[in-house]
C-alpha cells in the first residue's frame, strides 16, 4: 500500500483575480501598481529559494509535503530483513558511500546531504508513532551531548500523507523543537529509497569520508544512539547493546509500503 496521497492535494490559496479596467484614468495606475506588487513577490520568492528569507524552514503554517531532489551516486543497500538487532552488524550498507542528495527544505531553501563530515541522518515520517516518540528524544540527546556537536544531524521528512494525521510535517517538527536541517523527500520517496530505508524511524551514521558506519531502525535507546554517533566519529564500538534486564530489545518499526 503506497504512502503517497490517494488524491492530489493542492496547497496554498489562488491569487486573487486582478480588477478589470473601467476606462477611467485610474486604470493605468492600477496596472502599474499590480506590476510593482508582482516584482516584490518575485523578489521574496527568490529570497526564499536561495535560503536568504530568514529562519522559516520550519514555519508551522507550511503545508509543504514534498519537494524535488536529485541524487548522484549509488543507492545504499536495503536494511536487512533478517537484522540481528536494531543496530545490525550484518547490515550490507556498512562501508558503502552515501549518494550526494541535493534537495530542499520546507521553505524551498537548498539542503545537501553528501560525504565530507561525520553525520547522523534521521529518516522520519510525520504519521509514524515510533517517529513521534523518537524525535523528541533525539532533540533531548542533541541538547545533552549524547549526540556530540561534532556530528552533524539532518532529517529527511518522507512518506507524507495528510490523511494519516499529525500533518503537516513542518508543524510537527517545529512543535518538537527540531532545529537541524530537514530535507523534504519527493512524492515517490526517491531520497528514502536511495538510503535503503524500509522503516521509520531509521538513523544512518556516516563518517567523514561519507561511508556508512552503522544504521539503526525503530525506537532506539540512548545507548544505541550514542553508539551510532560515536561510530560516525570513528570511535570503535563492540556493537553490543543490552537493556537493563539484559534482554534483547524487540525491533519495532513502521514499514513503508512499496
Amino acid at each position: 500500500m503506497s504512502n503517497r496521497p490517494k488524491k492530489k492535494v493542492q496547497y496554498g490559496t489562488p491569487a486573487p483575480t486582478a480588477p478589470s479596467g473601467s476606462g477611467s484614468a485610474m486604470g493605468p495606475k492600477i496596472a502599474v501598481g499590480a506590476i510593482l506588487v508582482a516584482i516584490v513577490i518575485a523578489i521574496i520568492v527568490a529570497a526564499v529559494n536561495d535560503g536568504t528569507a530568514g529562519d522559516s524552514a520550519l514555519d508551522p503554517s507550511s503545508n509543504v509535503a514534498f519537494q524535488s531532489a536529485t541524487i548522484d551516486g549509488e543507492s545504499l543497500p536495503g536494511f536487512p530483513d533478517s537484522a540481528d538487532s536494531q543496530v545490525p552488524t550484518n547490515d550490507p550498507a556498512i562501508g558503502a558511500t552515501i549518494p550526494t542528495i541535493t534537495g530542499k527544505s520546507f521553505d524551498g531553501s537548498k539542503i545537501v546531504i553528501k560525504p565530507g563530515k561525520p553525520q547522523l541522518i534521521a529518516v522520519v515520517a510525520h504519521w509514524c508513532p515510533h517517529c513521534q516518540a523518537e524525535v523528541p528524544l533525539l532533540v533531548e540527546w542533541m541538547d545533552s551531548g549524547v549526540i556530540p556537536d561534532d556530528v552533524e544531524v539532518v532529517a529527511v521528512s518522507t512518506a507524507a500523507e495528510e490523511a494519516k494525521g499529525n500533518f503537516p510535517p513542518a508543524s510537527w517538527l517545529q512543535k518538537e523543537g527540531w532545529t537541524p536541517p530537514v530535507l523534504v523527500d519527493t512524492p515517490k520517496q526517491a531520497v528514502m529509497n536511495s538510503l535503503g530505508v524500509s522503516g521509520f524511524p531509521t538513523l544512518i551514521a556516516v563518517d567523514a569520508d561519507g561511508k556508512v558506519t552503522k544504521r539503526g531502525s525503530g525506537e532506539l535507546t540512548e545507548a544505541q544512539v550514542k553508539e551510532l554517533a560515536e561510530s560516525a566519529l570513528g570511535k570503535a564500538t563492540d556493537g553490543t547493546v543490552t537493556t537493563d534486564d539484559d534482554t534483547t530489545t524487540k525491533i519495532t518499526t513502521t514499514t513503508a509500503a512499496p
